[in-house]
């Protein structure tokens, strides 16, 4: 991570303590959502020298544990995503005013979306699991259906996890390893969540990173809590302790105010 000032950017090696902060450069701010403010803060103090005091938190090596396990619980979900999808292409009916991009007069079915995200599921897994098969001398699978390579895919990379997101040699592989993954869940979960799944606000609680009134309680695509509480704007993810342990520090101007 290149820096063209002397202004060192902070991170936090110690996440749990809300004033634990180290001020040495570091390259291994977590690749995860938890810095997203931070990255957006330091994007504004690179180019437009805009000042800020956000710090970074730690990668171990390369993801920090929340946000690593957070990929997890999403990898372990596809090949339920999955099934969802290709019933939704299943019961789809053919759109005639549709087109696909760049044809004339070719209809495509009303649910092509969920056809592309199965695409990219089968696509994104693979890939990971062939890259884990060649670095780990593993032999190659059989010729199998589409959802028995999700299944078996999944699995593998269940298996592997730790040293595909810790202990690769490289770290780069490590860090798009995760965000394919990641960027594919929010993609496979939006297609699949029902109307009636809504994230909790965290009311009068503002992200500790942006500011904004924007954290709210993370929910999966099946309505079950993550365990995790998400800024909707800059992206910044913390554990429900974490959360816990800043609606405390939040309070206590408030509870100096009142004590006045």
């Amino acid at each position: 991570m290149r820096h063209t000032d002397t202004a060192a950017p902070r991170v936090d090696h110690n996440p749990t303590g809300a004033a634990a902060v180290n001020n040495v450069p570091t390259p291994t701010a977590c690749v995860g959502p938890c810095n997203s403010g931070w990255r957006r803060a330091e994007t504004a103090r690179l180019t437009k020298g805009t000042p800020h005091e956000l710090t970074a938190r730690a990668g171990q090596p390369v993801w920090c544990n929340p946000c690593a396990r957070h990929v997890r619980i999403g990898l372990a979900d596809f090949p339920e995503l999955a099934a969802r999808l290709m019933l939704e292409v299943e019961n789809a009916t053919a759109a005639g005013t549709v087109h696909v991009s760049g044809s004339k007069g070719r209809p495509i079915h009303g649910r092509e979306r969920y056809t592309f995200c199965i695409d990219d599921i089968v696509g994104v897994l693979n890939y990971w699991a062939e890259a884990i098969r060649v670095d780990r001398d593993l032999a190659a699978p059989p010729p199998r259906s589409r959802g028995a390579a999700i299944t078996a895919d999944t699995r593998l990379l269940l298996i592997h996890f730790d040293w595909m997101i810790a202990e690769h040699s490289e770290p780069a592989q490590s860090a798009e390893f995760g965000k394919d993954l990641n960027r594919l869940y929010r993609h496979a979960a939006k297609l699949t969540r029902t109307d009636d799944v809504r994230a909790v606000p965290c009311e009068g609680i503002p992200c500790r990173q942006c500011d904004l009134m924007a954290l709210e309680h993370e929910l999966d695509w099946q309505g079950r809590a993550t365990g995790y509480v998400l800024c909707r704007d800059c992206g910044t993810l913390l554990k429900e302790d974490e959360y816990e342990r800043w609606v405390k520090l939040a309070a206590q101007p408030f509870k100096k105010r009142a004590a006045a």
